[in-house]
């Protein structure tokens, strides 16, 4: 329903597992320039991810995070959630990291979603994201 209501213009984000994201999803360009630009800018940092189609019915657009890719920036952002919010996070919980390093790295994306986004309006560009 999603699908067909916003077309091209809705995109999933998850996190990326090698082992069933050949199988699930069927990779393609990413044909938006600002998110290309804003995904050219995170693998510039490091960050893997995957584009394409979910190949599940209404084959919406997923983006997928490789959380092991940003891996090293784990005990900085789990600093962060303590002194920010005061949440604690146990050593060696796989769980937790990896949800720790997924909602950061939606966190970065969003974040800069948002700045071209801003941008875009301040200069009155039609835009498609």
């Amino acid at each position: 329903m999603t699908v067909h209501e916003f077309g091209d213009r809705y995109t999933l984000i998850g996190p990326l597992s090698y082992k069933t994201a050949s199988t699930e999803v069927e990779s393609e360009e990413v044909t938006n320039p600002y998110m290309r630009e804003i995904l050219l800018e995170m693998t510039n940092q490091g960050i893997k991810w995957m584009y394409g189609r979910w190949l599940i019915e209404g084959a919406p657009h997923v983006l997928l995070l490789d959380t092991n890719s940003i891996a090293e920036r784990l005990n900085s952002w789990k600093g962060d959630l303590w002194n920010v919010a005061g949440i604690p996070s146990p050593p060696n919980d796989q769980e937790t990291n990896d949800a720790i390093l997924f909602g950061y790295l939606v966190a970065w994306f969003l974040g800069d979603v948002s700045k071209n986004f801003l941008l875009l309006e301040d200069l009155n560009f039609d835009r498609n994201f």
